[in-house]
């Protein structure tokens, strides 16, 4: 297997057979700010770049394209491939359709903040839809782009995600409005605005920082001072929402950074201000913070390892393990052999052993049980140029 990171200034570090190799300008790579990567139907990788265009690589050799190739922007956010082979460019200058042979440019409006495009997605029906900065979002259809803005009933023009839900919906993430979705195949674009109760009015709920659906269909907004709250598309209106608070002893926190579910169907919380961990069978509530054993308050991340132990990723206190059979939390940091106590990031390979990304680079940790075997850093010594990787610019090869 092989891992492609996407960096700010080490161009694209390669991660295969235990060790680390790099793309950059000097094997003829376009540029060395990769922000996004797209793996095609025929093999070939797409490296979108920050101010340089694109890379395109077939396993020997780069083809670089730029404005000066057809490219409407060297500025790249995003980058997808539809159902029919074409690939679709999201840039700060609209969207490019490359179709085998040559580009083809569309602007979603004449306004220069409405085309830096942040997100694009395809419908069940494999029309293209974008999100923008400032002019809402865009619909391919016919050659051209049909925007919908907030004049339309869109909850907010600067639209930061787009995701298509388990029932083909589109959900909207917007940047001071709120959430919406909408159905895309309907004749007649209708926005449903996910509107919160009177009682929960209040400015932190349109600011959202983390998101999970979980099993039983229902989506858990984590805000940004505002605690967490529940929506139940299926239940009455009165018990659509739920809300849970620091004020009530629901959260030990209101800046929720991250929601997790595990293996048992408890949803885990990590904030600012520790752990809540919650049993939606009998809705008990469980508080951790370094009074309780954890390593630091701030909690960035949360996932399992094999046995469905809860581990955590902290800013500050490194990695923090829950044994079940105990009930103990057992700290793993400098002290252990990491490079760095601040997790940014972290994911378990096939073997179970624990990557981690810090602000110093690349770890991988392999435990046997509870306790630490051996540790491995990557940084620029070691082949890993970036230091830091950029988000969703990351690509597993199966």
């Amino acid at each position: 297997r092989t891992t492609y990171l996407g960096t700010s200034g080490g161009g694209v570090n390669v991660y295969k057979d235990g060790k680390f190799s790099a793309f950059t300008t000097d094997n003829g790579l376009v540029n060395n700010f990769v922000f996004t990567i797209l793996k095609d139907k025929k093999g070939k990788f797409w490296f979108g770049t920050y101010g340089g265009g694109i890379s395109i690589y077939d396993g020997r050799n780069f083809k670089n394209i730029t404005v000066e190739n057809g490219l409407n922007n060297d500025f790249v956010n995003g980058i997808i491939e539809d159902r029919e082979g074409n690939v679709w460019i999201g840039t700060n200058s609209g969207v490019c359709k490359y179709s085998g042979n040559r580009f083809l440019a569309y602007k979603i409006s004449n306004t220069i903040s409405a085309n830096n495009i942040f997100t694009i997605e395809e419908d069940e029906t494999g029309t293209l839809w974008v999100g923008t900065k400032g002019n809402g979002i865009g619909k391919f259809k016919d050659q051209n782009f049909i925007t919908y803005s907030s004049k339309d009933g869109l909850c907010n023009d600067m639209v930061y995600k787009l995701i298509k839900s388990h029932d083909n919906n589109i959900w909207v993430g917007s940047f001071g409005g709120g959430i919406c979705s909408f159905n895309p195949v309907l004749s007649k674009m209708k926005f449903e605005k996910l509107r919160m109760p009177a009682i929960s009015n209040i400015p932190n709920y349109d600011y959202i920082l983390s998101i999970l659906a979980d099993h039983n269909k229902n989506i858990w907004f984590g805000t940004n001072n505002g605690g967490v709250f529940k929506y139940n598309p299926s239940a009455s209106n009165e018990e659509k929402y739920s809300f849970y608070k620091a004020e009530n002893n629901q959260l030990i926190n209101n800046i929720v950074i991250t929601i997790f579910e595990d293996f048992e169907k408890n949803i885990w919380f990590g904030t600012y201000g520790g752990l809540t961990k919650y049993n939606p069978d009998n809705n008990e509530l469980n508080h951790y913070t370094t009074k309780e054993g954890l390593s630091h308050n701030t909690i960035i991340s949360i996932c399992e390892d094999m046995n469905h132990n809860i581990v955590l990723g902290t800013y500050g206190g490194g990695v923090c393990k829950l044994n079940k059979k105990t009930n103990k939390w057992t700290a793993y940091t400098h002290k252990e052999g990491l490079t760095s106590d601040n997790i940014i990031l972290m994911v378990y390979d096939n073997n179970w052993n624990l990557w981690l990304g810090t602000n110093q680079g690349i770890e991988k940790v392999v435990f046997n049980n509870d306790k630490v075997i051996s540790t491995k850093h990557y940084g620029k010594s070691e082949g890993f140029l970036g230091i830091e990787t950029n988000q969703n610019a990351v690509y597993k090869d199966s």
